[in-house]
């Protein structure tokens, strides 16, 4: 034995011979033709090309063992074949390989990550650019120079990609409501999308007509849709098609089932041409391809738990299937081999068992399907019986031509079975034995017990048999006699073989170890240090020791296992990489091993003997030979078969004697079923007749429906097109309102007049209005909701009541009727027996029978689905009402925001009365110093009126901004309207569906089922009016209530995206505002302190020229009083002293506050220079600062805008 990288000197050298499995996990189109006879597929981590006619495969085994193929793609074309092959690797690059008959390239996208896959792939008609399309990127290669041009991010869903063929540089890219084209610019080396959208639905599979620039496009809608020359047509399907593959003379479309062949004429015009159905009964057809003459179609099928393969042939219209028998998909749990007839039998998880034959073809014999997955089977040497065993039971078949045939069971639980080489003996678990039996006289002949657990694997050789149990325990029996006990406490066995030649006992544990016991399991002779084995087998004739191993590899070595002199190192051993995932079972026949693995695959490799760098050839004994189906069998069973013979002959003379008896009867059985099937004739006539007017009634219905739908789509969008607008305008007055207010309160700050504070009072009249109004709304709404709750608990409750009778009314009703059945048919049966010759035609009659129960079994389906409709009917009304609850929800947080802004106006309001209340001081001021001043009050009264004037404009104004708030009122009650509608519409729907619930609820209490369907049909075109009561063979259409709930949860997704968009417009604006609104804040308290600290200036100007008035006035009476008194004393009087009057002036709230602080203004803001005595100076300044104020306001507002 050597390592992997040496020459082979003594081991065995494999070939692949064969694989049974393909791989469709992720392969885009996993199945095509390279010729006109030979396959290509992806089976585990080799590329198999299989001729159809001989069965010969071809095996490309790939370089790396944890390749995984993504692509597979085959291109014919004049020159030839080529053939694409994309791999994903666990820690590497992608690559993408491509070869014809001259030339070989392989394209490393060492820009993709290991996890991004390549799915798809086109080259131009010179060869000269390769487009590779992945998961996240759209990339542009130089073929012949394997370099990159570039490569582009694309949106997620694509998955179809072709090249125009007048033009390499543009491509065309399909996918999830997706389908534009790419332009390539080698120059700047760039690759870009356009921006038109050719299709808006989801695209399945596109591909260009062979010699021509027509693409066929095939959408999930049921439409196929054709590009030419920039202009599209598009043909409706009769059923939404699931793949597509296209020729130069025919497209074929493949569906449920089914697939559809249409013919291209010279103008390229498609013309329906035949229907293939498949012979499965359930599957999807995934993927399909031509073979290079175009006779031929490959269509792969996937079903529930298997995949079907069949071959098309569209000129003899056949289907036939190339690998005989479906292929499973879910893991192989373990084989078995005949040598005698070169047959092997596999089982899985997929609940069914298949034989196939690997002698010439490797095809496919026969299948047989279960209820409950096997855990184990078993076929005899010779092929003719197979063993499988249950979790409940044994069950033994007869293998016939391309059938099995059960033979015989037990009703006990077997997880282990084997046959033994010889084919006497049948070895199979039962709980904690083992049972042996005669396979040919089913009848026991040893009882093998000592096993504490279930027997899970059992191994022949000769007459020695090994078994290992679920504790992990090794017994190994002989004819009935234990050899060898193993257990460990340490090591649980998984699989075990024993030589009985050099006494070793080879296993692999659970723990992933292979050891070798010897001395009848008590001394261990080696352990292996990787822990990555899961199976072995022990290849007496080879000398060789193969192990499975859980990253899909074979080891050999040789067997007895050579320790190498070196202590530490490990024996010699060879790997060959053969499946994906673990290998969980190795067979042997003869010369051919087997390997089954958890990838659904099954190799057969071809084991040839090397000693001393020679290939010996082996000469196998065959041990069974000499078996016959004859010669094994005992003398008493044949003397019983011959009294068998004998009695048979006796009956079919008795036979021949009644025969005439028989024929009298015949005749008249033959006018009752005469009579009976004219009767049924005229039935089913009628049947077909009603069938057919209420067909042309339901298409009536649905134009109508159809029309109706149309008009309320519209109008419905006309509404949201209005509601939008109104919302948009609203929005912007509110805006414009906003910054029209903030202008309006920073002039207000300056312009002051009496009629403020009555507008101020019809405000908040109106604001209190407002949220009256608000309060008595919000406890209507509450009020139709609690009622609307209460409403639907009751009905809800009525409809469970209903629905409960209705099904114990029909279970009784289906019971009594199959009662009748099974009486009919049981009196049929004993008539069947008395006359032997009509028993083939009460047979059909049987069959017709069970075919009317079938059909009320699926009329029993047909109204459990309704049933289910009214479900969700019911859960998308709850669903409504819900999002309504979200809705008011939102709407009491918007009516809080405003608030919110109400009070913010509010404490404006109060800060601009404090300013006002300033403002009247210092006008009382003024005019106490009008009286000895005439000539500046005239001045001043001038300046009053343009103040005035300036006012009654901002009364205008504000009178324009109360008729705006009128208006929002108006717009606001439309609003409440449509939401009264709308729940109109919502009350009216419930009202019919109460109607339609007490209709049913009559129809149930009624006891006559005669006319139970026609009066269903009445109740169903009343209510609903739109759907076929009857079943048919065609595929089932979405009815209309499917297809409006649909559009209703399109329409409510659409209304619930623009309503985040504009919910997030709002808050971004509303972000803006705050911040704006903030920076307005910070600069007006800047400028309020600024004015404040000018006002208080001005008032301590005014408080002195107030102090020199007074002493001025006071000079003035004394100089009146010496006038009076020089007067009176030449006139020779005497005067008394007068006094001056005292003028007390009332101080202003300023003033007061600073005499409450004992602090004089003075002291404050006394300045540095002495005041201008002159009033005019003190009215120019503070015109001047009125200026200034309106220069900041328009810098704000500019800064606002």
């Amino acid at each position: 034995m050597c390592a992997p990288d040496e020459s082979v000197l003594n081991g065995v050298e494999l070939n692949i011979k064969s694989v049974i499995g393909i791989d469709s996990t992720s392969i885009t189109r996993a199945i095509q033709f390279t010729n006109e006879e030979t396959l290509i597929y992806s089976a585990g981590p080799h590329i198999v090309m299989q001729d159809i006619a001989t069965g010969k495969f071809i095996c490309q085994p790939r370089e790396e063992s944890d390749s995984q193929v993504t692509l597979l793609k085959v291109i014919h074309d004049k020159d030839g074949s080529k053939t694409i092959l994309g791999e994903a690797f666990y820690n590497n690059f992608p690559t993408l390989s491509y070869q014809d008959s001259e030339i070989s390239h392989m394209l490393v996208h060492r820009h993709l990550a290991p996890s991004d896959h390549i799915i798809e792939v086109a080259i131009s008609n010179d060869n000269e650019i390769c487009y590779t399309l992945s998961h996240v990127f759209i990339s542009a290669w130089m073929l012949k120079s394997q370099k990159l041009i570039s490569y582009a991010k694309i949106s997620p869903g694509i998955r179809k990609l072709e090249v125009l063929p007048g033009d390499e540089n543009k491509i065309i890219l399909g996918g999830i409501g997706y389908l534009r084209y790419w332009q390539l610019f080698s120059e700047r080396k760039a690759i870009e999308e356009s921006q038109e959208n050719l299709h808006s639905g989801n695209v399945l599979d596109m591909q260009f007509i062979p010699g021509s620039n027509i693409l066929l496009a095939l959408c999930n809608e049921g439409k196929l849709l054709i590009f030419e020359d920039m202009e599209q047509r598009e043909i409706s399907l009769r059923t939404p098609a699931t793949c597509l593959a296209v020729s130069s003379q025919e497209c074929l479309l493949g569906y449920n089932n089914e697939v559809d062949t249409y013919l291209i004429d010279k103008n390229f015009q498609l013309h329906f041409l035949h229907i293939f159905k498949l012979p499965i009964k359930a599957g999807i057809v995934t993927c399909a391809a031509y073979s290079p003459d175009e006779c031929n179609a490959v269509v792969m099928v996937k079903c529930e738990s298997a995949i079907e393969i069949f071959l098309v042939e569209t000129g003899e219209c056949t289907v036939t299937r190339p690998f005989g028998t479906s292929l499973c998909t879910g893991g192989i749990k373990g084989i078995s081999v005949s040598t005698g007839k070169e047959l092997v039998c596999t089982y899985g998880y997929d609940k069914a068992i298949r034989v196939w034959s690997y002698s010439r073809q490797c095809k496919g014999i026969a299948e047989q399907h279960f209820t409950d997955n096997p855990c184990v089977a078993a076929i005899h040497p010779t092929g003719y019986q197979i063993a499988v065993g249950f979790e409940n039971s044994l069950k033994i078949f007869y293998l016939l031509y391309d059938s099995l045939s059960l033979a015989f069971s037990i009703a006990k639980k077997c997880e282990a079975i084997a046959y033994s080489p010889c084919g006497k003996y049948l070895a199979f678990g039962q709980n904690n034995n083992i049972c042996v039996y005669d396979p040919y006289t089913l009848t026991l002949t040893f009882m093998l017990q000592g096993h504490i657990g279930i027997p899970q694997q059992m191994r022949w050789k000769k007459e020695y048999l090994t078994s290992v149990c679920s504790h992990g325990t090794v017994h190994v029996w002989k004819l009935g006699e234990k050899i060898i006990d193993f257990s460990s406490s340490d090591f649980m066995v998984k699989q075990a073989f024993y030589d009985e030649t050099l006494d070793l006992l080879a296993c692999v544990h659970t723990d992933g170890v292979f050891r070798v016991w010897a001395e009848l399991g008590v001394t261990q002779t080696f352990e292996s240090t990787e822990k990555e084995f899961a199976s072995l087998l022990l290849c007496y004739e080879l000398d060789v020791m193969v192990l499975g191993m859980k990253n899909g590899l074979i080891r050999v070595m040789l067997w007895p296992i050579v320790m190498p002199p070196d202590e530490e190192a490990e024996p010699e051993w060879s790997e060959w990489p053969v499946h994906l995932g673990p290998v969980n079972y190795l067979s042997i026949a003869y010369s051919t091993i087997f390997t089954a693995g958890q990838d659904s695959m099954i190799v057969c490799l071809s084991a040839k003997q090397v000693k001393e760098g020679r290939v010996k050839q082996l000469i196998f004994k065959k041990e069974n030979e000499s078996l016959n189906t004859l010669s094994l069998i005992p003398q008493p069973t044949l003397d019983f078969q011959i009294e068998k013979i004998q009695q048979l002959n006796d009956s079919i003379r008795t036979l021949e004697s009644d025969f005439f008896e028989f024929e009298q009867q015949e005749k008249k059985y033959d006018e009752k079923i005469n009579e009976l099937k004219s009767s049924y004739d005229k039935e089913l006539n009628k049947i077909i007749d009603e069938y057919n007017k209420t067909v042309d009634t339901i298409e009536v219905h649905e134009k109508d429906f159809r029309i109706k739908k149309d008009e309320k789509n519209a109008q419905y969008a006309t509404r949201l097109m209005l509601q939008n607008d109104k919302f948009s305008k609203m929005l912007n007055d509110e805006f414009e309102k906003y910054e029209h207010l903030k202008e309006e309160m920073e002039t207000s700050c300056q312009k002051y007049s009496g009629q403020r504070e009555e507008i101020l009072m019809i405000h908040k009249e109106i604001i209190e209005q407002c949220e009256e109004d608000y309060e008595l709304r919000m406890r209507k709404i509450m009020e139709a909701y609690n009622d609307l709750q209460k409403k639907v608990e009751s009905e809800k409750k009525k409809y469970e009541a209903i629905i409960q009778q209705s099904d114990k009314e029909f279970e009784e009703s289906m019971d009594e009727n199959y009662r009748k059945q099974k009486e009919e048919i049981d009196e049929e049966k004993k008539r069947a027996r008395e006359c032997l010759g009509k028993h083939a035609k009460l047979i059909r009659d049987n069959m017709t029978m069970q075919k009317e129960v079938q059909i009320l079994i699926e009329k029993k389906d047909e109204y459990d689905e309704e049933n289910k409709n009214l479900t969700t009917e019911k859960n998308n009304i709850q669903e409504k009402l819900l999002e309504l609850e979200k809705e008011m929800k939102k709407r009491e947080e918007i009516i809080k925001k405003r608030e919110n802004k109400i009070k913010d106006l509010r404490s404006l309001h109060i800060h601009l009365q404090n300013y006002r209340f300033v403002l009247d001081q210092k006008i009382n001021s003024l005019k106490d110093e009008r009286v000895p001043m005439e000539e500046q009050s005239q001045q001043i009264q001038q300046h009053i009126k343009k103040l005035y004037n300036e006012l009654l404009e901002e009364s205008t104004t504000q009178n324009s901004t109360l008729k705006l708030l009128l208006t929002f009122k108006q717009k606001n009650g439309e609003a409440l309207n449509t939401n009264q509608d709308l729940r109109e519409e919502l009350l009216n729907s419930r009202n019919a569906l109460n109607q339609l619930y007490s209709d049913l609820a009559k129809l149930l209490e009624e006891r006559d089922t005669t006319q139970l369907i026609t009066k269903l049909k009445d109740l169903y075109f009343k209510h609903v009016g739109k759907e076929d009561l009857y079943p048919s063979e065609e595929p089932t259409k979405p009815t209309l209530n499917e297809i409006f709930l649909k559009e209703k949860q399109d329409n409510i997704e659409r209304i619930k995206y623009e309503k985040n968009q504009q919910e997030y417009f709002m808050q971004v604006m509303y972000k803006n505002m705050n911040s704006n609104k903030l920076k307005l804040e910070e600069e007006h308290g800047k400028q309020v302190l600024l004015k404040q600290q000018e006002n208080a200036r001005l008032i301590n100007e005014c408080y002195d020229l107030r102090q020199e008035k007074e002493a001025l006035n006071k000079r003035i009476s004394d100089l009146e009083a010496e006038i009076k008194r020089i007067n009176y004393s030449h006139k020779g009087g005497i005067v008394p002293d007068s006094k001056p009057r005292s003028t007390v002036i009332k101080d202003t709230p300023f003033q007061e506050y600073m005499k409450k602080k004992y602090v004089t203004p003075q002291e404050l803001y006394r300045p540095k220079n002495k005041p201008d005595f002159r009033i005019r100076s003190l009215i120019y300044e503070l015109e001047k600062n009125r200026n200034e104020y309106a220069k900041q306001n328009r810098k704000f507002n500019e800064i606002l805008g």
